[in-house]
C-alpha cells in the first residue's frame, strides 16, 4: 500500500487504517474485461463491481462504454473514450465531469451535470430524446461549468443554475428546446447558436445574462424575470444576429440588450418590455416590436437595403443613421431623437415626433399620420398624402411641401400648430381645425408657410363646438401662408 500513515502507539485510534477499503473502492477504472460495452456489467469495472455510489469513475481514451440502464450517482467521471448514455439510463455527476480531448459523449437519455469543464477536441452531443441539464435547480446561484468544445443539442438543454462558461459553440439545433431559470451568466469566448426555442423561466424577480456572441434565427421566450443580452460592461461587448423571434410572455417580464444587435427580420412580441441601451442597433429588412425602447446610449443604423418599423417603439434621444430607406408600419415615436443620412422616411402608420429631427425627405402615405407633439424639424421635403396632425407644435420643413391629404391643426387662443417651409407649398385635400378654449378661432394665426404656394385645400371641415354654436374657421393666402382667419 502506498502513502501508507505512520504507525501509531497501541493506545492512539488508528483512523487511517479505517480508511484505507473505501479509498480503494471510490475510484472505478474501466476495464472492459467482461467483453463487451455494458456499464452494467461488474466485469468490466476494476475489483469486478460496478462503480458504488458517489465512486469517481475513469475511463480512458480509447475505451467504447454504453451507460445501458440505471441511474448511477458518480462524485466525479473523467471521460478519455467514448460514453453513450442510452435512453432508459440517467447518469448523475454530483462532482467534477471532465471530458479530454479524445472523449466522445452521446447523451439519448439524461445528464445531470454541476460541474467540470469539457476539453477542445472532445465530441459532445444530445440526441433525439436525450436531455442535458447544467446545475442545480436546489442551489441556482452557484457553481460553474465551462464548455470548450463544441455542444449540439438535438434533444433537450436545460441550464438550472450556476455560470455556464462557453469557448467553443454551443448550438440547440432547429425545433428543440433550451431552457434557463439560472440567474447567473453565460460568458466565455464562444458562440450561442439557437435555432430552435431558448426559454427563460425561473424566478420573476431574477435576471438570466447571455454575455457571449449570440446568433439566433430560432424562438427566444421569456417567461417571466429578465433576460439581458450582454454583460454590464459595455466596453466589453457580446455581438448579437438576430432574425428570429422574442417574446415576453407576462407584462413582469422584461429583455434589456445591452449588445451590438443586427437585426434582420426580427420580431419583438409579447406582454413585457425591451429595453436597448449601452450599444449599437443595425436593422434591415422588417423589425416588428411591441413596448420596445431605444435610450439615447443606443444609436441606430439602418443599413443599405432599408429597413421596416412594425409595432410599437420608442426613440429616445438616440441618433439614427440611414443608410437605407426607413418605413414606419408601426407606432413609433421619436423623442429627442435625431435621424441623419438624407435617405427616405415612409410613413405608413402613426410617426409622432418629440423635439425630433429628420435629416430626410419625408412621404407620409394615405393611411399613415405624421404628429407633432413639441416642434421639431425635416431636413428635406414633405409629402403629405396622410395626415400631418399638428396640434400646437410647429414643424420647421428644410425643403419643399407638397400635401394632397389631410392637415389637422388645434386652434387655441394664443397658438395653433404650423408648418413653415423654406421651399414651396403645394396645397390639396383637407385643412382640419381645432378650436380649443376659445369660442372663436385666433385670427391670422399662420398654419402653413413656405416662398411660394400653388393649389388650394379641396375640402373643409367645419367644426361643432358644441349643441349651440357651429363655427367655420376661415383660411386666406397671405404672401405663400396658409392663415387662419
Amino acid at each position: 500500500m502506498k502513502n501508507r500513515p505512520p504507525t501509531r502507539p497501541a493506545q492512539s485510534p488508528a483512523r487511517f487504517e479505517s480508511l484505507e477499503p473505501r479509498i480503494a473502492l471510490s475510484t472505478s477504472l474501466w476495464t472492459g474485461a467482461g467483453g463487451d460495452t455494458l456499464w452494467s456489467n461488474p466485469n468490466n469495472w476494476s475489483g469486478n463491481q460496478t462503480p458504488a455510489y458517489r465512486a469517481d469513475v475513469v475511463i480512458d481514451a480509447g475505451r467504447v462504454v454504453v451507460l445501458d440502464q440505471g441511474n448511477p450517482v458518480v462524485a466525479s467521471l473523467t471521460l478519455g473514450g467514448r460514453l453513450v448514455v442510452n435512453r432508459a439510463a440517467t447518469l448523475n455527476a454530483d462532482g467534477p465531469f471532465q471530458l479530454s480531448s479524445d472523449a466522445d459523449l452521446r447523451i439519448n437519455g439524461l445528464v445531470n451535470w454541476v460541474e467540470g469543464e469539457w476539453a477542445p477536441g472532445a465530441a459532445a452531443v444530445v440526441n433525439a430524446g436525450g436531455r442535458l441539464n447544467i446545475g442545480r435547480s436546489s442551489v441556482p446561484g452557484a457553481g460553474s461549468v465551462t464548455i470548450n468544445t463544441h455542444v449540439t443539442n438535438h434533444g433537450r438543454l436545460a441550464w438550472r443554475g450556476g455560470d455556464l462558461v462557453v469557448n467553443a459553440t454551443l448550438t440547440n439545433a432547429a425545433s428543440k428546446m433550451f431552457d434557463t431559470a439560472s440567474p447567473m451568466t453565460i460568458r466565455g469566448d464562444g458562440r450561442l447558436v439557437n435555432r430552435g426555442l431558448f426559454r427563460r423561466g425561473g424566478s420573476p424577480s431574477q435576471t438570466t445574462t447571455i454575455d457571449i456572441n449570440t446568433d439566433n434565427t430560432g424562438r427566444m421566450y421569456v417567461l417571466r424575470g429578465t433576460l439581458a443580452l450582454g454583460g454590464s460592461d459595455a466596453s466589453v461587448p457580446s455581438m448579437t444576429n438576430y432574425s428570429g423571434t422574442f417574446a415576453t410572455m407576462a407584462r413582469n417580464a422584461a429583455v434589456v440588450s445591452r449588445a451590438p444587435t443586427l437585426h434582420h427580420n426580427a420580431r419583438f412580441l409579447g406582454k413585457g418590455s425591451y429595453l436597448f441601451t449601452d450599444s449599437t442597433q443595425v436593422f434591415r429588412g422588417d423589425t416588428t416590436f411591441a413596448n420596445a425602447t431605444f435610450d439615447d446610449s443606443a444609436p441606430l443604423y439602418i443599413s443599405v437595403s432599408g429597413a421596416r418599423f412594425l409595432g410599437n417603439v420608442d426613440l429616445l434621444g438616440n441618433q439614427i443613421v440611414a443608410e437605407g430607406p426607413l418605413t414606419i408600419a408601426g407606432q413609433t415615436r421619436m423623442a429627442g431623437a435625431s435621424l441623419l443620412g438624407g435617405l427616405d422616411v415612409f410613413v405608413a402608420d402613426v410617426l409622432t415626433l418629440d423635439n425630433a429631427s429628420i435629416d430626410a425627405d419625408v412621404r407620409v402615405y394615405s393611411g399613415g399620420t405624421l404628429a407633432l407633439a413639441s416642434d421639431s424639424s425635416i431636413g428635406g421635403n414633405l409629402v403629405n398624402t396622410g395626415l400631418a396632425r399638428l396640434d400646437t407644435a410647429t414643424l420647421s420643413v428644410a425643403g419643399s411641401v407638397l400635401s394632397s391629404g389631410t392637415v389637422a391643426t388645434t386652434v387655441a387662443t394664443d397658438s395653433s400648430g404650423a408648418i413653415n417651409a423654406v421651399g414651396t407649398i403645394t396645397l390639396g385635400g383637407t385643412l382640419r381645425a381645432t378650436v380649443v378654449a376659445t369660442n372663436a378661432p385666433a385670427g391670422q394665426t399662420v398654419v402653413v408657410s413656405g416662398s411660394a404656394r400653388t393649389g388650394s385645400f379641396s375640402s373643409f371641415q367645419p367644426l361643432v363646438i358644441d349643441s349651440n354654436l357651429t363655427a367655420s374657421v376661415l383660411y386666406t393666402y397671405n404672401a405663400g401662408a396658409v392663415d387662419l382667419a
